[in-house]
């Protein structure tokens, strides 16, 4: 029998689900254009970024919670992970939301349009947040993993390596919703029109 990794499999559905969306959409009717106004467009992404700053708190105030032993936890070296999922979520789901926000606020002024497509949108904003959350937790968790069993005093890294590992795929698949949502930000921009 032939063995296919994980991560291949999983880059094979990918490029198979996104071979039979560009079938379906060949094949059916251009839906119709659904437009929301700039300024709406800004109001999600920036209600987002609030929602996503105080969960950025919540995140961090974790470190104070003493059983969890987070401050001695992220001294391991697996606590890295930790420290970049909070710095992923931060970079990207607070000041990059809002960066969104304050894009689609200046469009009429920088490219003399303010007309968006809603589901386009929508898509984009579900995106980054799935994507977001999804990279922050599934790192926050194997850096969680990783530092307990070093700390306990498991030395090899090898096992402490292979304990991480759930999160590789998962992590992986988050990410690239995260990258499909900033492509997804431009196409929503250049194919913006102006308001009639």
């Amino acid at each position: 029998a032939y063995y296919i990794p994980p991560a291949r499999a999983v880059s094979l559905a990918v490029v198979a689900a996104g071979v039979l969306l560009v079938g379906v959409g060949a094949v059916f009717e251009k839906p119709r254009y659904s437009a929301v106004d700039h300024m709406t467009a800004a109001r999600y992404f920036g209600i987002a970024a609030l929602v996503n700053a105080l969960a950025a708190v919540v995140f961090t105030s974790a470190m104070l919670i003493p059983p969890l032993e987070l401050p001695i936890l992220f001294t391991e070296w697996p606590g890295i992970y930790i420290a970049i999922g909070y710095g992923s979520f931060v970079g990207f789901g607070v000041l990059g939301t809002f960066c969104w926000s304050m894009m689609y606020r200046a469009m009429p002024d920088l490219f003399s349009r303010s007309l968006l497509d809603r589901r386009s949108v929508l898509l984009q904003l579900a995106l980054s947040e799935v994507g977001v959350y999804g990279v922050s937790t599934l790192l926050f968790l194997g850096g969680f993993t990783g530092a307990s069993l070093v700390h306990g005093g498991m030395t090899g890294p090898t096992i402490v390596g292979a304990s991480m590992e759930f999160t590789d795929i998962p992590s992986a698949v988050s990410i690239f919703l995260v990258l499909v949502s900033v492509v997804l930000g431009v196409v929503n921009v250049v194919r913006a029109r102006a308001a009639s």
